[in-house]
């Protein structure tokens, strides 16, 4: 299969997989989990789903939740799109902003004692 095509499932898949889980799936109080991103292996029975979790503290419960109900939510997921495969998701924390902030500290201790 060509890349526009895993492309195209990794955009389907973030789209109705963040609906599945806002209708489905009970947040603690105060909690935002967001998709940033999917991607599918190329041989479509794999697929990554990275997370942003606010605040930071749920993190852990929230991915554990999500992880303990990764089959219903792909059981959802294919119903919802009708295609003949759906991928087998696994669910991580995407660290990317965390890291940015931890960049950004760095850089503004170097800039104060310089």
């Amino acid at each position: 299969m060509s890349q526009r095509r895993q492309e195209q499932l990794s955009e389907l898949i973030q789209q109705e997989l963040s609906q599945i889980i806002l209708r489905e799936m009970e947040m603690p109080e105060g909690s935002l989990a967001t998709i940033t991103s999917v991607g599918v292996d190329k041989d479509y029975l794999t697929a990554k789903v990275l997370l942003s979790i606010f605040p930071f503290k749920y993190s852990q419960r929230i991915l554990g939740k999500l992880r303990k109900k990764a089959g219903y939510l792909q059981f959802l997921l294919n119903r919802k799109l009708g295609i003949r495969l759906v991928p087998k998701l696994f669910f991580e924390l995407d660290q990317t902003e965390e890291k940015a902030s931890e960049i950004e500290e760095l850089l503004n201790k170097i800039s104060h004692s310089s």
